[in-house]
């Protein structure tokens, strides 16, 4: 081991990850070509003579029992970096590269494996912001967002998820007390939720989000999809943070659910949403990294470790509820599944390696572009832009979709931004159900009554700044919205829409495509119409599509009651009734979900009821702890802790 650390980085997966010309550009920097930094020569030859005969001599030892190998402890690389560039290094050190990083654990791809997973780099500019500020010994901001995945599913522990393997990495080889690593996944949502609440998640001098999504966003979408222009929005909020965030794509591939066009398992281009994904990758010029790409060979060849004819986890079913078949105990590492969809211990570690060849690769390069001015890094011998097209090439591009937002808007007001959205009151108090927490967020602070007849009023701003201004009831120049309960026939269509939107969630679906979630002209298309009887009629005015209002409110087995929901000024919407009364023996908030139409000034009412809940209690208390306003599908009542996990990923940030 001590040899290797003199060995240059070639063949490991941070230096042949990027050895495909092809990706960075440059004809002269394939895989024959490509090393991590200068060759050692002259006198060092004999040296490394005698590394290779020392070498040799170990095997022997090792082979004979005369001795033990011991792991030796990871070498954090910015320490040699420092070393080297402030000429502590004797000048033949300071030529050549310090000690290669490696990974904390051993590692289970190859560098081809990582090479084939970097399905895109671009230019890496951000990425390299990170990598100089980790050969500094700075301390850097790495959050992941996504779903089950990232939250973990399918690990046996929390330390085996692909985020804490990933920020371990980070960890060991550039230790610093101060980095922010923190995982934000929330199993079974989409990105839609994220994309409303990006700023609560990510602090504004993020310097690396992971965003993985490509098995939680629905597939059989067209990129011009609400839930697609979603997706992009939450791209183009985190590029735009103060902090200019590298933003990596993360995409997993489910091999039991990749069925289609007469396959029932593997189908290499499932899921559309990769592609989709990617499109906006080369757009946005993000890095990405994929399990279909550096997998499927593995897969489909059957090679120990990534075989997936068997999942380790019992118990587990296809959609159509066929058993899946387990792994014996003893077998489990031969396969990278957990169960049809999440990978296992090892397959998070999978994902891990791949983000770690990610971020060794830039490192590599920053190493080299620093040690050499620029001289050996991948601009040498190419045509230069100037300061001014380079600052205009950096900025963040026009939407890619047409008619997406340039500037998303949307309200993301959980815990203490929550507060000020009740702007009347009559009996609701703000104040914390469990004051003795040692924080916030475990004090689950709202606004809550316990007496029929109270009520409380928000106000929100429920435009959508994709749709001119002077479009919009509330703006200049617009016509003030009609009000609440005047338009009969929107509220019955909206309360159509609502329910086709649960049933779609009830079968696993989110609900998307325009047809269903307001974005279509509700009049059926434009120009005039005839009436029966041949009578020509004024065409009906086209109908903006709806804002989504998710109200977060606490559910409890004991003392809870029923609300009622309705607009009271500016916009319209169906009355609704929230419910906080269920049978589990738990307190948590849960999302009640309900329409409006867009103003500047939405202003919301919800009562107190008399009524008993769905599940008869001894009191009628209500607490209301947070909303959120999209234009985009947002799935994420599926299941009943999501509120509380998005209260858990948006508090305080660091």
């Amino acid at each position: 081991m001590g040899a290797e650390e003199l060995l240059p980085l070639r063949g490991s997966p941070a230096s042949s990850s990027q050895s495909d010309g092809s990706r960075r550009g440059s004809p002269e920097r394939g895989s024959s070509a490509r090393s991590a930094f200068p060759q050692q020569t002259g006198g060092l030859g004999v040296y490394a003579a005698l590394v290779t005969v020392l070498l040799v001599l170990a095997c022997v030892l090792l082979a004979t029992g005369t001795v033990q190998w011991t792991r030796e402890p990871l070498r954090p690389l910015h320490a040699a970096f420092s070393a080297s560039r402030d000429g502590a290094a004797p000048a033949a050190l300071r030529d050549a590269a310090p000690p290669p990083p490696r990974l904390p654990w051993p590692p289970l791809l190859s560098a081809a494996d990582v090479q084939r997973g970097i399905t895109y780099h671009g230019t890496g500019a951000r990425l390299q912001a990170v990598a100089a500020k980790l050969l500094e010994g700075q301390p850097i901001k790495a959050y992941t967002l996504g779903g089950s995945v990232t939250k973990g599913q399918g690990t046996s522990v929390d330390g085996a998820a692909y985020p804490h393997r990933f920020f371990d990495f980070i960890r060991a080889a550039f230790p610093h007390s101060k980095h922010v690593l923190l995982n934000k996944g929330i199993g079974g949502t989409s990105s839609g939720i994220f994309a409303a609440c990006a700023e609560q998640m990510v602090a504004p001098d993020a310097d690396l989000v992971v965003v993985e999504f490509t098995v939680n966003d629905r597939p059989d979408l067209p990129l011009t999809d609400l839930q697609r222009k979603g997706f992009e929005q939450l791209l183009r909020k985190l590029l735009r943070l103060p902090g200019r965030p590298a933003v990596v794509l993360l995409h997993h591939y489910p091999w039991w659910r990749a069925s289609g066009n007469g396959r029932r398992l593997g189908l290499f281009y499932y899921p559309l949403t990769e592609q989709h994904f990617t499109l906006l990758a080369h757009y946005y010029d993000l890095p990405s990294v994929s399990v279909r790409a550096a997998l499927h060979p593995l897969m489909r060849n059957g090679v120990d470790g990534f075989k997936v004819d068997k999942v380790t986890q019992r118990n587990r079913h296809m959609a159509n509820g066929r058993a899946l078949p387990a792994a014996a105990a003893g077998e489990r590492d031969r396969y990278f599944y957990a169960d049809r969809t999440h990978p296992n211990d090892r397959g998070h570690q999978v994902l891990a390696e791949l983000l770690a060849g990610l971020v060794l690769g830039a490192v590599d390069e920053q190493y080299r572009q620093q040690q050499h001015g620029g001289r050996a890094g991948p601009d040498a011998g190419w045509a230069q832009r100037s300061a001014k097209v380079q600052q205009t090439l950096a900025a963040v591009p026009p939407p890619m979709i047409p008619g997406n937002a340039e500037e998303p808007t949307s309200l993301c007001a959980i815990q203490e931004a929550f507060q000020p959205m009740v702007v009347a009151s009559q009996g609701f108090e703000w104040r914390a159900e469990r004051p003795n927490e040692t924080n916030f967020v475990g004090q689950k602070w709202g606004w809550t009554s316990t007496k029929p007849g109270d009520w409380a009023e928000l106000q929100f701003d429920s435009r959508d700044g994709a749709v001119p201004p002077d479009a919009v009831p509330g703006s200049a120049g617009a016509a003030d919205a009609p009000a609440a309960g005047a338009a009969d026939d929107e509220a019955a269509e909206d309360e159509e829409e609502q329910e086709e939107e649960a049933a779609s969630d009830r079968a696993g679906i989110s609900a998307g495509d325009s047809s269903r979630n307001g974005s279509s002209d509700s009049s059926g298309g434009g120009g005039n119409s005839t009436a029966a009887g041949g009578a020509s009629v004024a065409p009906k005015a086209k109908r903006l599509p709806n804002a989504e209002v998710l109200l977060s409110h606490l559910r409890s087995y004991e003392g809870m009651g029923v609300a009622q929901v309705r607009c009271v000024s500016g916009c319209t919407c169906t009355t609704t009734y929230l419910d906080g009364t269920w049978e589990q023996q738990a307190t948590l908030q849960y999302i009640h979900r309900f329409k409006v139409s867009q103003h500047a000034k939405c202003r919301v009412r919800v009562r107190v009821t008399s009524q008993a809940g769905a599940v008869p209690q001894q009191g009628r208390k209500v607490t209301l702890m947070g909303l959120m306003v999209s234009h985009i599908p947002i799935r994420m009542h599926t299941r009943d802790d999501h509120a509380e996990q998005l209260s858990n990923v948006t508090r305080r940030l660091l």
